[in-house]
C-alpha cells in the first residue's frame, strides 16, 4: 500500500556481484531480465527496491527512480521502518502515488 492505495508491485533483493566479477554488464542483464518479466508475466505497476546511496546511479541507469518514503514492512517482532533509500520502476502507465509505503507483509 502506498498512502491508503493499494500498490501491485514486483520486489528486486539481494542483488550483488562478488568485486572480481563486477563490470562485465551481468548485474545489468540480470536487472533488465527482471524488468521484463515483472512488466510481462506478473504485470505489476511497479517494481520496488531498496538499496544504499551508493547504489543509486546504478539502478538510476536501468530507469529506476527514487521514491520517497517512509517504506515499512513487517519482522517477527512487529513493524520495521526503513529509511534508506526505496526506488521504483515503473512497469505501466501508472504515475508513483507519494505518500507512506506499506508492503503490508514481510519483505521478500
Amino acid at each position: 500500500m502506498n498512502d491508503g492505495q493499494p500498490v501491485k508491485l514486483g520486489g528486486i533483493g539481494g542483488v550483488v556481484a562478488l568485486p572480481e566479477w563486477r563490470g562485465r554488464g551481468l548485474g545489468t542483464a540480470t536487472l533488465e531480465r527482471a524488468a521484463a518479466f515483472m512488466q510481462d508475466e506478473l504485470q505489476v505497476a511497479f517494481g520496488l527496491l531498496i538499496c544504499g546511496p551508493d547504489m543509486v546511479p546504478f539502478y538510476r541507469r536501468l530507469g529506476w527512480q527514487v521514491v520517497e518514503g517512509p517504506l515499512t514492512f513487517d519482522q517477527p517482532g512487529g513493524k520495521v521502518v526503513f529509511d534508506e533509500v526505496t526506488m521504483v520502476l515503473p512497469c505501466a502507465e501508472q504515475e508513483w502515488p507519494n505518500g507512506e509505503i506499506d508492503l503490508c507483509g514481510l519483505p521478500w
